[in-house]
């Protein structure tokens, strides 16, 4: 048995969860372009993370960047 299926996630879950906290961290503590920051957290271009984002917080990356 995984040791995802005995911790009760899945390793996408844990995938997305790594990638929130480091853009939480990318956007709040660094004023790289966020298409950087995409690319950092693996993502193919910019839209993908903003639809992440919006998914996560509620508002894209742009918006919340722009409440630090």
């Amino acid at each position: 048995m995984s040791s995802f299926r005995v911790a009760g996630t899945t390793w996408q879950n844990e995938l997305e969860t790594v990638r929130y906290e480091h853009a939480v961290n990318l956007l709040r503590n660094t004023d790289l372009p966020i298409s950087t920051v995409a690319a950092r957290l693996g993502y193919s271009d910019a839209r993908t993370l903003r639809r992440a984002f919006i998914r996560w917080k509620g508002l894209p990356p742009s918006h919340f960047r722009g409440e630090r």
